[in-house]
């Protein structure tokens, strides 16, 4: 007859586990770089784009509120981002890190930013503002 082993944790045992899930944060010292495949040339702008370190932001993103705060007006997002994909592709300044966090993820990112799609947007939110 087999023996049958329960390991029954001990309540040290769960509250550090919770302790361990419920502190986790990003990783100061590590960092993603994503301009390792790409070009450093913006294919709107035909310039070279600056490096630049921008923080990683994790958690769910609601883009439909943040661009009725921002814009003080009703806006597609979907129409907003297509249209941001063609004018101003390399004009973000964060990373989006998803939901779920851990005490691996990164707290900050190397982007490749264009100076002239950053003024784009910046000319494009004006616009939008003031309408």
């Amino acid at each position: 007859m087999k023996k049958l082993y329960v390991i029954v944790p001990t309540v040290a045992t769960v509250a550090f586990a919770a302790f361990v899930y419920w502190t986790a944060a990003p990783n100061p010292w590590r960092t993603l770089d994503c301009t390792t495949n790409g070009s450093n040339q913006c294919e709107v702008h035909h310039t070279a784009m600056e490096k630049k370190k921008v923080a990683v932001i994790y958690g769910l993103m609601a883009p439909e509120a943040w661009l009725r705060n921002h814009l003080r007006k009703e806006i597609n997002y979907l129409s907003f981002s297509r249209m941001a994909k063609k004018e101003f592709p390399h004009a973000r300044d964060i990373v989006f890190g998803g939901c779920e966090i851990s005490n691996t993820s990164p707290a900050s990112a190397y982007l490749y930013v264009c100076p002239q799609c950053v003024n784009a947007l910046a000319t494009k939110m004006k616009v939008s503002f003031e309408q």
